[in-house]
């Protein structure tokens, strides 16, 4: 590979500074490179998801031909299917009036800052339609030189500085800024032990308030989801298959954050529990893998503030049943557990007390209960009595009657809700 440097050892310096690079140490000049010597970045993060699909970019076969013919082109085409419309707008441009921002080079010609608008030009100069004066404004075009050849890590580095801070640059994928932050997680964990202070120093390097520190971890703990998900769906690495699901992840990923720090406490479930954890956990690589919207997928999990956790409302448990398909016919476990879900309302605060207060009047601890509330108490606890003696009478006798008359033992319970919750207790 013919190194840069030679090349332009003997081509006119342009500028001798390009405030982009300021901070990174040492001098970047700017020189007139023929665009066929420039190589295109197969680490470039624009297409982190697109290359997981090709064997082609698998570390050990890019070592040995990430430079071939073969490689550059495939690199050049998933550039241009990322966003076509917007590629074909700058096509137009470039045509036009050129190159206008220099493209950033290491001193083997690979392209760390530009790669789109590099194969977007060569693209144009495969144009048998173009005239004399467009065709030499994009045969030679303006590079700076960042004088030594980057590792792995350095490339990241410069591409991260240069790109997520703009915010004229094209937008990446979604999915590709969750490999992006992880991959630079990984590189800084080598020199940072302190997991906040990785966070801290990954979301300086991104240069932009849209991604502050909180936003980083975030962005980190959803990938680990991501990543066991596509592990037990068989496919690991495969990242195309995370596409629009991303507010999925988001959510769950919180949710099971709180549920590790034992942050719900509810009556449908018991979130400690080793078997209910490994269903719950099923449930919603199922939910996603079949690609229920957002909306529901939210309702079954609802947002974090809520202390019961997922599963607190009818219409949840309804989502849950009606929504999730269990195909493996090896899961008859997960299956039951589904259907035998049930809402049980939460207690109320108010509910909660007189359950209390109950337990210690029957305790005899009632010296410090107000004669009000206990005789109101003992009231309530006759009704009750009298209420379970005339359910059992009615489910003794044939069904007919005792459906029948449900109704009105129903309505008898809520007036004693409806008494607990007063005022007056």
């Amino acid at each position: 590979m013919e190194n840069i440097e030679k090349i332009v050892l003997d081509k006119h310096k342009l500028i001798s500074e390009d405030s982009r690079l300021s901070s990174f140490d040492g001098k970047f000049e700017k020189y007139k490179i023929e665009i066929n010597k420039l190589l295109l970045n197969p680490y470039n993060d624009r297409i982190a998801k697109e290359r997981s699909e090709d064997k082609d970019f698998d570390e050990n076969n890019l070592k040995k031909k990430w430079f071939s013919d073969n490689v550059q082109q495939k690199i050049s085409d998933l550039i241009w299917n990322i966003n076509t419309k917007r590629n074909e707008q700058t096509l137009k441009n470039i045509k036009e009036i050129g190159i206008e921002k220099p493209i950033v080079i290491d001193q083997i010609g690979l392209v760390i800052d530009g790669n789109r608008r590099v194969s977007i030009s060569r693209k144009i100069l495969k144009d048998s339609s173009l005239n004399l004066e467009q065709s030499n404004k994009l045969k030679e075009i303006n590079c700076i030189v960042i004088p030594k050849t980057l590792n792995k890590n350095e490339i990241s580095e410069y591409e991260t500085k240069l790109q997520m801070a703009e915010d004229s640059k094209l937008e990446y994928d979604p999915i590709n800024i969750y490999l992006k932050v992880n991959k630079l997680l990984k590189e800084k964990k080598e020199e940072i032990l302190n997991q906040e202070a990785r966070y801290k120093a990954v979301s300086q390097l991104m240069g932009s308030t849209k991604y502050n520190k909180n936003i980083i971890k975030t962005f980190g703990e959803t990938f680990d989801v991501m990543e066991d998900y596509l592990t037990s769906i068989g496919k690991e690495k495969k990242y195309k298959e995370l596409e629009h699901k991303e507010d999925q992840f988001k959510n769950f990923s919180k949710f099971w954050i709180n549920l590790e720090q034992k942050k719900y406490e509810s009556p449908n479930f018991d979130f400690q529990d080793i078997e209910n954890r490994k269903n719950i956990r099923k449930i919603c690589y199922a939910l996603i893998n079949q690609q229920v919207e957002g909306k529901i997928f939210r309702e079954i999990f609802p947002k974090t503030k809520n202390p019961s956790g997922p599963f607190t409302s009818k219409k949840s448990i309804e989502y849950l049943k009606n929504q999730l398909k269990i195909n493996d016919s090896n899961d008859e476990n997960l299956k039951k557990w589904v259907e035998n879900s049930n809402y049980k309302k939460f207690p109320s605060e108010k509910l909660k007390k007189f359950i209390k207060t109950s337990k210690d009047i029957s305790l005899g601890v009632n010296d410090e209960i107000n004669k009000n509330t206990k005789v109101f108490i003992e009231d309530i606890l006759e009704k009750i009595k009298k209420l379970k003696i005339k359910f059992q009478e009615k489910k003794d006798k044939n069904n007919k009657p005792f459906l029948n008359n449900i109704k009105e033992i129903k309505n008898k319970i809520n007036e004693i809700i409806n008494d607990i919750e007063k005022d007056r207790y």
